[in-house]
């Protein structure tokens, strides 16, 4: 496990104006991947394209159901009478999601691989979503207590065997774990009031807390590359090599989430329409943009961003009134036949090509194949084949 470097540093506001209109970065797309008339909520999305969501099917906690969407394909993974909510998917399919017996509330976490399901922690004290990194390991979240001291404790799942990393009189709330094994996670003490908090991160030594300018943090994302995102008070703040930046201080956003790439997702008040919008912070080469994704009378809220750039959060129609329904948006890349994104459609591209066909038949898990799915059909076939010849030798 790489170790992390602590350090305070300087912080720098970058204020994205709330007069920006809905702007798409070049070279992507908006679409509905899912629309539904009943609730959906924690999209979780892959780096092959894949989302995994709850829906709620009907009135009750117990219709919560898991859903994957996979380029266009929607599949329904849990069918039963309890709440099963919040899956965290990794790149190789594998999830891990919350289930409460009937419509209670969660007490265990559940592992999926494979089609199998299988409980990997059952517990009479709630628990809050876990995350799986792409090796496999989960990382989660218990109360020990629901009275003051509000003890907690953070757990690890390898595979094998689930060990206890962390426990302390506050609460902890929403793990986070990364591919080099670093764990982030909220620390807050509901006991006082106001209530304060730290986001907390384990990364081959000692827990310690992030610095940060405000007394109330929440809601901590973790990339490989060890950035960690947060909302600070409805601002964001990014910490990344000991160092705390403020990259938002509008005092409006909320339910931040980071790619591996550096592209932050957020959802972002909009106070004279009073709705919720879609927003993206992206790193770029002549320094980063806010891009404002939505713009509509639909109600943005939880995202999730994977190693491309693509984004898919949770879109609903009318939530003040009880109108939940809406589904799931995606922001995509557009498919011109450049699998790789470097500016042209090469060698390279038809080599990937070649060893990406799969016939006229709708196939599941295409990953970055998906890419020379020119025409969204859930296939790599002549179609498609016939469309990236047109496209040879282009730039873009």
């Amino acid at each position: 496990m790489r170790p992390c470097c602590l350090a305070s540093g300087a912080l720098v506001a970058v204020t994205a104006s709330s007069l920006a209109q809905v702007e798409i970065p070049p070279g992507f797309e908006i679409v509905d991947a899912v629309v539904t008339e009943n609730q959906t909520n924690f999209p979780c999305l892959n780096d092959c394209g894949q989302i995994a969501y709850t829906e709620r099917f009907g009135g009750g906690a117990s219709t919560q159901e898991i859903l994957l969407y996979d380029n266009g394909l929607l599949v329904r993974v849990t069918t039963n009478n309890d709440r099963d909510v919040a899956a965290s998917m990794n790149n190789h399919g594998q999830m891990v999601w919350l289930r409460g017996q009937g419509s209670g509330d969660a007490h265990q976490v559940v592992l999926y691989e494979n089609g199998i399901e299988r409980m990997i922690q059952d517990d009479d004290r709630l628990v809050s979503p876990a995350s799986i990194s792409n090796l496999g390991t989960a990382v989660w979240s218990r109360n020990q207590s629901e009275e003051c001291p509000l003890r907690s404790e953070v757990f690890v799942f390898d595979g094998n065997s689930i060990q206890s990393i962390y426990n302390s009189e506050l609460m902890l709330q929403g793990a986070d774990i990364n591919d080099a094994g670093w764990i982030t996670w909220m620390s807050s003490d509901f006991c006082v009031g106001p209530w304060v908090g730290t986001i907390q991160l384990a990364c081959g030594g000692p827990v310690v807390d992030l610095p940060s300018s405000y007394p109330q943090v929440q809601g901590p994302k973790l990339n490989r590359r060890g950035l960690v995102v947060w909302d600070a008070q409805s601002n964001l703040e990014v910490w990344e090599n000991g160092a705390t930046e403020l990259i938002l201080d509008t005092v409006d956003a909320a339910v931040p989430n980071i790619g591996d790439g550096g592209e932050i997702y957020f959802a972002r008040f909009d106070r004279p329409r009073r709705r919720w919008n879609a927003w993206l912070y992206r790193p770029e080469p002549g320094g980063p943009r806010f891009y404002r994704l939505t713009q509509d009378d639909y109600d943005a809220s939880r995202g999730s961003v994977n190693s491309w750039g693509e984004a898919a959060w949770v879109s609903w129609r009318d939530p003040n009134h009880g109108d939940w329904s809406g589904g799931i948006r995606l922001l995509r890349r557009i498919r011109t036949g450049d699998s790789e994104f470097d500016g042209d459609v090469d060698a390279a591209d038809y080599s990937r090509l070649h060893g990406c066909l799969t016939g006229p038949i709708t196939t599941t898990g295409l990953c970055e194949c998906r890419f020379l799915d020119i025409d969204y059909d859930g296939d790599l076939d002549l179609a498609d084949f016939a469309r990236f010849q047109n496209a040879f030798g282009a730039s873009y």
